[in-house]
């Protein structure tokens, strides 16, 4: 493969491949063709490239240093005779998939699949400087096990999901929690014995419903936020998957501990 002209500098003068102009290249090329009118023609979606990107506080470069490449898409025509008025988010990143691939380490491997784990490509050393810059890196990537056990959990764990999510979003100014530290808390509150029988739907059950009552909701939320603030007080989000991997608790958190350094939040003992 490295005698293709194309296909020379992503790999160094030892054959190893560069991950972070893999990352590069795919970004560029998805821009291209998300950009092009055979695109918007086969999907009636417009592409909304972030032009604007000084309004939002972003420095140069932005988008590269992140895990992934975060997109918007508009509908261009309606969808069921309704006009959608907002967009679309969707996160894109190279990543390398493994036939029959998962690692020892991880736990719960019966709510795995062989093709749920990925690596992805990244250019880590913004938001974990500790990673040298000539070092070809990847992380590992449970999001398709993480989407997976979302989609077949009760409808009150998705529903209180959403509304966990929803709260960060609009309840002040200020999103302290990403979307995927509000589902690893979720995903830890199933953990309990006493939540275990929200992980899975009852659809295909005779003698349950799917019926969300209030009561059910309210608990489910509380326990969701009390995981969120156990993960302020420890400074780390422990990955479901592999909970020796930490991740940062915070948006705005560029790295591990970097609000504890500062005596922002406290680690608290009996």
């Amino acid at each position: 493969m490295q005698d293709d002209e194309n296909l020379k500098d992503l790999f160094d003068q030892n054959g190893t491949l560069n991950t972070r102009v893999v990352k590069f290249k795919f970004e560029t090329l998805a821009k291209q063709i998300l950009s092009s009118a055979s695109f918007s023609d086969l999907t009636d979606f417009e592409f909304i490239d972030p032009v604007l990107i000084v309004d939002l506080g972003l420095s140069p470069g932005y988008q590269s240093t992140t895990l992934n490449s975060r997109i918007q898409l508009t509908f261009t025509k309606p969808v069921n005779k309704c006009h959608v008025s907002h967009t679309v988010s969707v996160d894109i990143v190279p990543a390398l998939h493994i036939n029959d691939w998962w690692p020892d380490t991880a736990r719960a491997k019966e709510l795995c699949r062989a093709d749920d784990c990925l690596i992805v490509f990244t250019q880590p050393q913004n938001k974990y400087p500790w990673i040298g810059w000539t070092e070809p890196h990847g992380f590992i990537s449970f999001a398709r096990a993480e989407s997976r056990l979302l989609h077949e959990c009760h409808p009150v764990a998705k529903a209180a999901y959403m509304v966990v999510k929803r709260m960060f979003k609009y309840f002040c100014q200020h999103e302290f929690f990403s979307s995927h530290v509000v589902k690893t808390a979720l995903l830890w509150c199933l953990d309990k014995k006493d939540m275990m029988k929200y992980r899975y739907s009852c659809l295909n059950c005779s003698e349950c419903d799917d019926e969300i009552t209030g009561s059910e909701l309210l608990c489910l939320v509380q326990n969701i936020l009390r995981r969120l603030l156990c993960f302020a007080a420890q400074d780390y989000v422990p990955s479901y998957f592999m909970p020796k991997c930490h991740l940062p608790v915070f948006l705005k958190e560029r790295y591990l501990k970097q609000y504890h350094q500062h005596g922002l939040t406290r680690t608290f003992s009996a």
